[in-house]
């Protein structure tokens, strides 16, 4: 599960209804977390970041 860390050094996982809750007050606006869609944007992007290294 991802972690979300915030500037202040608090960490909290991604799936945590209080993430949430402290981004949406942090960014000053209704913010949601939810599971990735069928596209793992982050996998791609640290394989193409890992090809580019090699």
């Amino acid at each position: 599960m991802p972690l979300v860390v915030l500037p202040d050094g608090r960490e909290h996982r991604a799936d945590d209804p209080a993430a949430a809750q402290v981004l949406s007050t942090l960014l000053d606006r209704p913010l949601h977390l939810r599971r990735q869609s069928s596209v793992p944007h982050h996998r791609r992007r640290l394989r193409s970041r890992d090809a580019r290294a090699a």
